[in-house]
């Protein structure tokens, strides 16, 4: 199943590329400053930290639980309300509830630059996560 998301993520990422290519062809021609590209090139190298997230929580153990962890930065209320729980992976997975996965209009900060992370843990799983996470 996950060689089948992977897939399926690189073709999307790849159809990018010409537009990209292309952006970079015209500022070099119009000799336009390197700051949008250089911005639009860390957003899509972060992809990165959404695809590891996903990898995470799919090839998870059958009963391992995750927990939502703060990145280093300023954070949205979704991202401040969703610290500290813990759920199962496939509750995570269910859920909309996916950090560094832009663009997720369920998070406040679009995922866009979020540094929050899923880890995985031993603590006892949330109380009421089903209704926290929407899965109910």
């Amino acid at each position: 199943e996950w060689a089948s998301m992977l897939s399926e993520i690189i073709m999307t990422e790849q159809n990018y590329v010409p537009d990209f290519a292309l952006a970079i062809e015209k500022a070099r021609r119009e000799q336009s400053p390197l700051d949008p590209l250089l911005a639009r090139a860390s957003l899509w190298a972060n992809r990165y930290n959404d695809v590891f997230n996903q990898a995470k929580i799919i090839t998870a153990a059958i009963g391992q639980k995750m927990e939502w962890i703060y990145g280093d930065t300023d954070h949205c209320e979704t991202c401040q309300g969703l610290n500290g729980i813990v759920a199962f992976a496939t509750e995570w997975s269910a859920s909309s509830y996916h950090p560094q996965q832009p663009p997720n209009p369920i998070l406040e900060c679009g995922g866009w630059k979020c540094q929050c992370k899923l880890i995985e843990t031993n603590k006892l799983r949330t109380a009421n996560v089903k209704s926290i996470l929407g899965l109910e």
